[in-house]
């Protein structure tokens, strides 16, 4: 049984938050052993562009359980 998906999204900012000290690496640390966090950060995105890429998926692997989504946008809006 797979574990349950935390997913972390948005522009650079979610993307980098999985280097040591960030955010996202602190999820890692946090979840371990109960959840998975997927990074699906993109470098560049915009509000219109995540919403784009929700309409189509995230790539998140089919039939998976997921619990959280952290949205991190808006440093790259206008």
């Amino acid at each position: 049984m797979p574990y349950p998906v935390v997913i972390v999204t948005g522009d650079s900012i979610a993307q980098m938050s999985f280097k040591i000290g960030g955010y996202g690496s602190a999820l890692v640390d946090m979840y371990q052993g109960n959840y998975d966090v997927l990074n699906r950060g993109m470098g560049g995105y915009n509000s219109s562009q995540l919403l784009q890429r929700f309409q189509e998926g995230l790539d998140v692997p089919s039939g998976a359980d997921v619990r959280l989504i952290v949205i991190h946008i808006g440093t790259n809006d206008w």
